[in-house]
């Protein structure tokens, strides 16, 4: 599997044993902190009024606040499952060890002081993930090092480390097949392929994005 979000638009489930990394608790706190110092700088000199900045107080914390409780990491034996957390919901990328080529911890000018660091992992063709808010305690950086060299040697991961990948429902969470267009637990339509580059929809035996031009072959 390439580092793309799975091209059906389903959730990928969580392989079994995987170790779950989530942000540090107060991390849509730190997100928010600019935001939150601008807003007070604007009220204490009687650019806006009180009423006005405790709504985009709420406007600007709130999404932090759920992104950072649907956010996690979960890395397995062969992969790292990256859930990415929003407002009205979340996504989930998946990136094998065979895609990696280098991790990093940065902590940043307030990471050590306010207890948090992030980590870089480098994909093919120069893409960067990166694992934001964790704690420095965590394992991820140990666990994500210990598998790119692993699997640095391997061009591709095996044909039977495919079966690991399971799919679900994105709105029951119940196991789904490829070729299903319903979930057979709750009828959810099952999204159509979208190209990992600019999410317009694709066709199956389509080999080009007809919206960007990027290669579905290789994305």
């Amino acid at each position: 599997m390439s580092n793309k979000r799975d091209p059906l638009g389903r959730n990928i489930k969580v392989p079994e044993g995987s170790e779950i990394v989530k942000q540090v608790p107060y991390s849509w706190l730190w997100s928010s902190l600019p935001w939150l110092i601008v807003l007070l700088a604007l009220y204490a000199f009687g650019v806006i009024e009180e009423i006005t900045g405790s709504v985009v107080i709420l406007v600007v914390v709130a999404p932090r606040y759920l992104e950072t409780k649907r956010t996690f990491y979960a890395i397995s034996k062969n992969s790292l499952v990256y859930q990415r957390g929003g407002l009205f919901g979340s996504q989930r990328f998946l990136f094998p060890f065979s895609n990696m080529r280098d991790v990093k911890v940065r902590n940043g000018i307030l990471g050590r002081p306010l207890g948090y660091q992030s980590v870089d992992v480098y994909l093919d063709k120069g893409a960067v993930a990166t694992l934001n808010y964790i704690s420095p305690n965590s394992n991820a950086f140990d666990l994500l090092d210990k598998g790119i060299s692993e699997f640095s040697s391997k061009d591709t991961i095996e044909e039977s480390d495919e079966d690991e990948y399971q799919y679900v429902c994105s709105k029951c969470d119940a196991e789904v097949e490829e070729n299903q267009k319903f979930c057979p637990e709750c009828g959810n339509e099952i999204e159509k392929d979208v190209c990992s580059k600019c999410d317009a929809e694709v066709e199956e035996n389509q080999k080009f994005c007809p919206e960007c031009g990027n290669d579905l072959k290789n994305s």
